[in-house]
């Protein structure tokens, strides 16, 4: 029982302060609906938008001048483009 204690205490210690999955994806909505149909940078530890451009070649070349790191790049997808289902 002491060991579990310990090793709670270590892991809610280590995840203290992170963003919960929902919180992480009221974020990614909010940041979609900004920024829809363009290509978005997204930093993978905060979920903050970094940029936004219309082609995914234009967000690589600001990324590479601006020297970002920590990016995932993703598409938002607007409202009125079709919903891609299986391999299309």
């Amino acid at each position: 029982m002491r060991i579990r204690k310990q090793w709670t205490k270590r892991v809610s210690r280590l995840y203290r302060g992170k963003m919960s999955a929902r919180d992480e994806h009221l974020k990614m909505e909010q940041a979609f609906a900004e920024c829809a149909g363009q290509w978005v940078a997204v930093d993978r530890k905060t979920g903050d938008v970094i940029a936004a451009r219309n082609t995914p070649y234009e967000l690589s070349a600001y990324i590479k001048s601006e020297g970002i790191h920590g990016v995932d790049v993703v598409r938002a997808p607007s409202e009125q483009e079709p919903e891609m289902v299986g391999f299309g």
